[in-house]
């Protein structure tokens, strides 16, 4: 009988009793248990499998035997099953919007787990009612050692980074808290927790020195998403049933079972989390697009985005340059402060945004959040100090293009999304005219209170809208004699742009001509049949204008 698929189940329980597909990471579990002790960190973005894995320990640590008996701790180890008084934290169930909730929420969750266990407390501070628990858990279990799971750990933090004094009054809250971990370290026998930011000045990292961090650690680079291999090995059924079905990608091309395999792999994998080491899917995307019946489809997108991430790109004016080809310092994964992104009434800290953050802060906030991640790295000394960075595949590049564009554009999604359809089809036709009408109404859906007076913005907001309709574009092409602002390919037709501020739009087309910019594509032109258009763009910030003023095609 085949296994359901569930992208809504967290509980490994429940997943195992409802007869739904766990793909088995319990190699990894059974190694950072093994020891007599041990606490562990791992960090990892939004929707990639962290609450489940959190489930999965907490089952072990009850021990549940049986519920593993299709997995590798219960068949190739000589794990004891012995059962652990356990303490679990979810934070995603907490109310955040005030200390005074938060401290509710954690009484009300610690004395819980008192009462199921047959203990009495008395403190009424959740910091120091948490160590009484761990030490009176620890005592009642005739000195065994207490289980700490940890869920989102800096989710209390991240929703309130907005106001810069608030972030501030957690992080202290949440310190105080996290130090009874190790102030009671010695009646604990394990503890796991969870997040998608590392927060490198929070004291548990500062000053509880015995928690081990293995978010880079190579060897736990593929604990959480899906390997290439366990994608076949545990949805290969579904593929192959995809397969005769008779499915198509984005282009509508028909993909048999090797060009599904591929496909996914590019709107899919690519996370990587430890250098020269296998990159990983992304769980939930790949769950959805079975669930979904083989439709290719941005499905990380749709589980939302970190306000931080989009409230910093706005302050920072983020265009698509910032993000080309980025390499980021080693050290800056040890020095990364989240708090240092926190807003204050006026905006980010200090006014200076693009200074206060700086290039390689900002991408990191996006290697934590999912949005980048470590690229190719060759194997010589260089590699040790810096790594390349990437978009992971195309759903997560869709996802940043659109999230760059939102920011700029004043423009209902849906009505935008159609805007960008038109586009597409405009161009596929070779109806250049077209293009322009559409992409002038998209400049001027954007208030000039945000606009930029350079070239490269408004260059920036053409390339992105260019991707985002699916289609080929090469900006900054280097020919023999100079650099072609942007390629795109559009089926029968390829477009060479050149780009003017405040010059006009023939003497960008001079430049197409007098350099012979269409001399590289006349060759595969008339291989595919194709139609070279060589268009000169001028772009003004004249407050009456702030659009595209002139379009010259020869």
């Amino acid at each position: 009988m085949t296994k359901a698929i569930s992208t809504s189940i967290y509980s490994f329980k429940d997943l195992i009793e409802n007869n739904c597909i766990y793909v088995d990471k319990t190699k990894y579990l059974y190694d950072i248990i093994s020891a007599p002790k041990g606490q562990f960190f791992c960090s990892r973005p939004r929707r990639f499998g962290k609450s489940l894995t959190i489930s999965t320990l907490e089952a072990i640590f009850c021990g549940q035997k049986e519920l593993f008996k299709d997995c590798y701790i219960y068949n190739e180890t000589d794990y004891d099953w012995k059962k652990y008084p356990i303490i679990r934290l979810d934070f995603a169930k907490a109310n955040l919007s005030s200390i005074e909730l938060l401290s509710s929420w954690l009484l009300q969750t610690l004395n819980g787990i008192a009462k199921a266990n047959g203990i009495e407390v008395k403190n009424t501070d959740p910091a120091l009612l948490f160590g009484e628990l761990i030490e009176a858990l620890y005592k009642k279990e005739n000195q065994t050692g207490v289980v700490v799971l940890v869920d989102e750990y800096d989710k209390p933090i991240m929703e309130h980074l907005e106001n810069e004094n608030e972030a501030e009054m957690f992080r202290n809250f949440m310190e105080t808290f996290y130090q009874m971990i190790k102030g009671y370290e010695q009646y604990e026998r394990f503890v796991f927790m969870t997040g998608v930011i590392k927060f490198a000045k929070l004291s548990i990292f500062s000053k509880l020195n015995s928690l081990t961090d293995i978010s880079m650690d190579r060897k736990y680079a593929c604990m959480f998403g899906y390997t290439e291999d366990e994608l076949e090995t545990y949805f290969g059924e579904y593929i192959e049933a995809l397969n005769k079905q008779g499915i198509y990608d984005e282009n509508r091309n028909k993909l048999d079972y090797a060009s599904i395999l591929t496909t996914l792999k590019r709107w899919y994998d690519g996370f990587r989390f430890s250098p020269r080491e296998e990159s990983v899917y992304n769980p939930v995307s790949i769950g959805s697009f079975f669930r979904n019946e083989g439709i290719f489809s941005n499905y990380w997108f749709e589980t939302g985005t970190p306000k931080v991430l989009i409230k910093t790109m706005q302050q920072i004016q983020i265009t698509l340059d910032d993000v080309r080809d980025p390499i980021i310092s080693r050290d800056t994964f040890s020095v990364f402060d989240i708090t240092e992104f926190a807003f204050s009434s006026d905006g980010i800290k200090n006014g200076n945004a693009r200074r206060i953050i700086g290039k390689q802060k900002f991408l990191q906030l996006l290697y934590q959040t999912g949005y980048m991640t470590l690229g190719d790295v060759p194997e010589d000394g260089l590699s040790d100090s810096y790594y390349p960075m990437r978009f992971p595949n195309k759903e997560v590049r869709d996802s940043f293009q659109k999230n760059i564009v939102s920011l700029f554009v004043d423009e209902d999604p849906a009505d935008f999304s159609a805007t960008v359809d038109l586009i597409k089809r405009a161009a596929r036709e070779g109806k250049s005219k077209d293009i322009r009408k559409y992409m002038e109404n998209i400049f001027a859906n954007i208030p000039y209170t945000i606009q930029i007076a350079e070239e490269k913005y408004y260059q920036s907001i053409m390339y992105t809208v260019f991707l985002l309709c699916g289609m080929d574009i090469d900006p900054e092409v280097a020919t023999n004699v100079g650099r072609i602002d942007a390629v795109l390919d559009a089926g029968e037709h390829i477009y060479i742009f050149e780009f003017k501020f405040e010059k006009t739009a023939d003497e960008a087309l001079n430049q197409i001509e007098r350099k012979k910019y269409a001399e590289k594509y006349l060759i595969k032109a008339e291989e595919k049949g194709q139609t070279i258009h060589k268009i000169g763009v001028e772009f003004s910030y004249n407050k009456d204008q702030r659009n595209i003023i002139e379009w010259v095609e020869v």
